[in-house]
Order: C-alpha cells, then structure tokens, then sequence
C-alpha cells in the first residue's frame, strides 16, 4: 500500500467519525452553551428582582407607624363596607344632604362573601375596586359641598357617574344618583 492510498483512507477515516460522532456532540454542545447563556441571564434578571425587592422592603419598614395608618385608611384591609357607609352618612349629614339608599356593586361582595376568587386586582390603584351606588336628595350647592368633602376625604373613592333628577320640593332640592368605586386590600 503506497503512502497517498494510506493518507486518502485516513482522511476518508477521519471525515467519517467526525460526520458520525462530531457533529451531534457539536450541535449538543452549542445547545449547552445556549441554554447557559439563557440562564445567565435568568439568573441576573432573578438578582435584579430580588435587590428591587430587598429595597422596597427596606423602603417600606422605614414608614411611620403614623402614615402607615393613614395608608390603612385610605385603602383599608378587607371591604370594611359599616365603615364607608359610616364615612358617607357623615359627609351628607355635614353638608345638609340626605344619603337616601346605599347599595354596593353586588357582584364583587357576593363572589368574596361566597369564598371564591376576590375581584380583580386592580395595579394602578394598588387595591381591589368595590363599586358602590347611592342616592342623595338635596340642593345643589349643598351637593357640590358635599363632593368637596368627598374628595378630601381619607378613603379613596372615585366618582365614575352622576345622574340628576328633579325633586318635588318647590326649594330646588333634587335626587342625585351616584357611582363610585371605593378600593379596599
């Protein structure tokens, strides 16, 4: 056997085990390699999430115990449904209107008071959204005083419709209907 015939059946020899066994281990290893990389990245991803946790944690135990009450307040643990009604009988009876029915969005009470999932976390208020209507009768301007008070209010509650009706009082005193939200933990 002469030396080219040798080298030629070498090469064939070396071209067939790297096609047979090279090439799956190289495309097993370039998947290695990719799938590291993506964890890597996961993982500082994960670092980041946990460092922004550790210093919301360390913002949050840095609040007074004053204005953590305050925030309790405005945005209280559970529905706490006396306590608005209490808050929106006071605001009427302040300002010379009458709250004549109360009446909570139903479904979200029902759903939470059946022991099923709570509604819908709402991120933008940092709180669930409890929909309540009312009615109140009186005059206008006592009205307007009224939703000042309501603005500056501790709990948070936002006004999402009016309706006007006329009252039978010849003294300019009307029915209003209103829609609002009030957010709880």
């Amino acid at each position: 056997m002469s030396r080219s015939t040798f080298s030629f059946i070498l090469i064939v020899i070396g071209i067939t085990v790297y096609y047979f066994f090279l090439t799956k281990e190289w495309a097993v290893l370039t998947e290695a390699r990719a799938n590291n990389i993506g964890a890597s990245r996961a993982l500082e991803e994960l670092t980041s999430i946990q460092q922004k946790s550790e210093s919301l944690r360390d913002i949050y135990n840095r609040i007074d115990a004053t204005s953590l009450a305050r925030i309790n307040s405005m945005v209280p643990k559970g529905v706490n449904g006396a306590g608005l009604v209490t808050d929106i009988e006071t605001l009427a009876s302040r300002n010379n209107v009458i709250l004549r029915q109360f009446d909570f969005g139903g479904a979200t009470v029902r759903r939470e008071a059946a022991g099923s999932a709570p509604a819908e976390f709402d991120v933008r208020a940092g709180a669930f959204p409890l929909t309540i209507k009312f009615d109140i009768f009186g005059r206008y301007e006592d009205f307007r005083k009224f939703l000042t008070d309501l603005e500056l209010n501790q709990r948070l509650i936002d006004i999402t419709g009016l309706n006007f009706g006329v009252g039978t009082d010849m003294d300019s005193r009307m029915m209003i209907n209103v829609s609002a939200k009030a957010y709880y933990q």
